[in-house]
């Protein structure tokens, strides 16, 4: 009698280890279930977050109040190159001499952008900035369409790298042609120079400010 309720006893702790083992496991495809669900759900938040409307896009003339905006944006981008660029300085320097832009999107701060006339007299783009969040979606397109709209000379320059394919859709979405490269500024990786020529007869200086 006792071996018999022995072997029942065991039966019955095997029948419950099965159950906790089966429980244990559901547990955990619910969970992973649960998680994917989160991440899901994370993800079309952001891509919600950050859909643009170009139309709301403009710019505004950065002060130097604001300096450490545009600092802070292009230093979380790419930290050894802020330091090595020396892009705080460049930064100062373009803001007083009003050569600095923020890029808005609907009244929000997504980036930045410099542009001056050194390059023989003619309008240069010497950089743009857009938070990482905010990239790939023609903000750069439509920057490069202000910041024409605002250029007092017949032609836009720009240049980027060989590698940086992103800036070179971007402006060949803008229109901008081919102008030639430099090597050597950059070890294995040309200077690629853009340029578009401007048609003052139809351009809306609206959005810039």
């Amino acid at each position: 009698m006792y071996i018999k309720n022995r072997r029942n006893i065991a039966k019955l702790k095997a029948f419950g280890s099965y159950q906790t083992m089966f429980l244990f496991e559901n547990m955990v495809l619910r969970s992973r279930h649960f998680s994917y669900t989160l991440t899901v759900v994370s993800h079309i938040e952001k891509t919600l977050k950050h859909i643009v409307d170009l139309e709301k896009i403009t710019l505004r003339k950065a002060t130097i109040v604001e300096k450490s905006i545009a600092v802070d944006i292009d230093y979380e981008l790419d930290k050894i190159e802020h330091v090595e660029l020396r892009r705080e300085e460049k930064i100062t320097k373009a803001i007083l001499n009003d050569e600095c832009f923020f890029i808005l999107e609907n009244n929000q701060v997504v980036g930045f952008v410099i542009f001056d006339y050194r390059f023989f007299d003619q309008g240069w783009i010497e950089l743009i900035i857009i938070k990482e969040d905010y990239r790939g979606k023609g903000i750069g397109a439509k920057v490069f369409d202000l910041i024409c709209a605002k250029c007092k000379s017949d032609k836009v320059f720009t240049s980027t790298n060989h590698s940086n394919n992103r800036m070179q859709r971007a402006l060949e979405k803008a229109e901008f042609s081919f102008a030639g490269e430099i090597k050597g500024l950059d070890e294995g990786d040309p200077e690629l120079f853009y340029f578009k020529k401007l048609d003052k007869s139809n351009i809306d200086r609206s959005k810039m400010k």
